[in-house]
């Protein structure tokens, strides 16, 4: 037996993805935060705390996050930024038309009109348009205090802003969410930087796949095999090797501080 997913967008417009999930993908006994699975768990335990991780977990939701991951996926990797902006919406049981839906996102990226965006904006096919934008969230509120008649007035300002952004922030790329907190792969500090892929805060915790370099901090994500033993990235490897004047200067400073204590 296997489940089928139908997606609708709304009443007018329906996006259809016909997907088979293997009815042993929604699996109690797996834990969605680590995957760990346990296969001698009693299925009568409602609550219970997964012995690698330590996530609680509801029996039900936890079997149910791999469907709400494959919808998320699913819909995430439309080509269509408004529908899936749109459908952000819906999820709330807000109907927003694309007219709306074109001029608020726009008005998010700082522009007043999809004409404006597209014709003086960043390149909106470009999946890291995120960031090339400075996010405007005193313009899209005046966006949608003047709309006529829309459900997005009563969306706060700040909440409908954060829909947008995630919206324009790729998907991961191990597990395929959308999240606003997905980062970018590399140093956006950098001149002309493009991402090498996007991944959550959840999969970048992986040692074995990411890591972090000593020098630009634990906020910029790395692939594991771009940083040395000792913790440098590739620009900067070397950077904490210190040579004999260094490391006497350095000794001499340790010695001053230790003094005062």
């Amino acid at each position: 037996m296997s489940f089928f997913l139908r997606i609708r967008l709304n009443k007018n417009r329906e996006i259809l993805h016909p997907y088979c999930i293997d009815r042993f993908e929604l699996n109690a006994k797996r834990c969605h935060a680590c995957e760990l699975f346990v296969d001698k768990r009693s299925l009568s335990v409602r609550m219970r705390d997964c012995p690698q991780c330590g996530t609680r977990h509801d029996r039900d939701i936890n079997a149910a996050n791999p469907l709400e991951n494959l919808i998320n996926f699913l819909i995430f990797n439309s080509p269509m930024l408004t529908w899936c902006y749109s459908f952000m919406l819906f999820r709330k049981g807000i109907e927003v038309g694309s007219p709306h839906a074109h001029a608020s996102i726009s008005a998010y990226c700082g522009f007043n009109s999809e004409k404006a965006l597209i014709d003086c904006g960043p390149d909106t096919e470009d999946k890291n348009l995120i960031l090339a934008i400075t996010s405007d969230l005193p313009k899209l509120a005046e966006c949608v205090s003047e709309m006529k008649e829309t459900p997005l007035k009563s969306v706060p300002n700040d909440h409908l802003g954060n829909l947008i952004s995630t919206a324009l922030t790729p998907e991961c790329e191990c597990c395929g969410i959308k999240k606003k907190k997905n980062q970018p792969i590399g140093d956006p500090d950098e001149l002309y930087f493009q991402p090498d892929g996007w991944v959550c805060p959840n999969c970048a915790s992986s040692e074995d796949e990411y890591d972090t370099c000593l020098f630009c901090g634990p906020d910029v994500i790395y692939r594991a095999d771009q940083i040395n033993d000792r913790g440098e990235y590739t620009e900067h490897d070397g950077g904490s090797v210190m040579d004999d004047e260094e490391k006497q200067d350095w000794d001499d400073y340790i010695e001053n501080l230790n003094k005062d204590l």
